[in-house]
């Protein structure tokens, strides 16, 4: 499984535009995402548009997963759970 590490990025568009092109190249794949958004750390487990896990690592948070969102609903929903 393929991770994409995003370090100290302050964009939060960048970091759904990047996680998007990282989602189109493991198209039919699991894959993780480990996202540093000052102060936040975020832990992903995803495949497709699909979300297992979303975790808000240094709160410790859970969130539930959600399966087969539309492209603009998954980029939604990481725009609002990146905070």
């Amino acid at each position: 499984m393929k991770t994409l590490i995003i370090e100290n990025e302050t964009n939060k568009e960048e970091i759904i535009k990047r996680i998007n092109k990282f989602r189109l190249e493991n198209k039919n794949n699991w894959y993780q995402l480990d996202i540093t958004y000052i102060p936040n750390r975020y832990l992903v487990k995803a495949f497709n548009t699909s979300i297992q896990i979303f975790k808000e690592a240094n709160k410790n948070i859970n969130y539930g997963g959600i399966y087969d969102l539309t492209i603009s609903e998954f980029k939604s929903y990481l725009y609002d759970n990146i905070k």
